[in-house]
């Protein structure tokens, strides 16, 4: 590339970018931003799912990923969404104050116990996505 050619394409450059300063940023129709949620005065609580309230024993999986007692924490300990309905049903959340809730990742996991250097590790977390479209089924193997 000759100098002409170097000087053209960072005056170009130049000119764009200072442009860009006077000229504002438009939304697509799409992107509106009159369809968002505003949460600024909301008491916003966060919820580990399968740490906070386990409302049906029926759906915990059962052999090495789970931990009734929940004294190992690497492993589930049986919260689930039926937990979070009877809480915001018994009036927990709002007794406190909540307005809003946070829930942890309800994609489907991996199903599998994860041994890391002799210990025994489960998706109880639910950020070891399987599959994006689905949820854990009632009761993973």
């Amino acid at each position: 590339m000759n100098k002409w050619t170097k000087m053209t394409a960072a005056f170009t450059l130049a000119l764009s970018l200072t442009m860009s300063l006077f000229t504002p940023a438009q939304a697509a129709p799409d992107t509106s931003v009159s369809n968002k949620q505003n949460f600024s005065t909301d008491v916003i609580y966060q919820i580990f799912t399968d740490r906070f309230s386990d409302g049906n024993a029926a759906n915990n999986p059962s052999g090495p990923a789970f931990d009734g007692t929940c004294t190992n924490l690497r492993l589930y300990c049986g919260g689930d969404w039926q937990g979070i309905i009877n809480k915001i049903n018994d009036g927990y959340l709002t007794g406190m104050g909540v307005t809003a809730i946070w829930i942890s990742q309800p994609v489907e996991n991996i199903y599998s116990v994860i041994n890391y250097s002799g210990v025994n590790n489960t998706a109880y977390h639910g950020y070891w996505a399987r599959d994006f479209k689905k949820t854990n089924p009632p009761t993973a193997p």
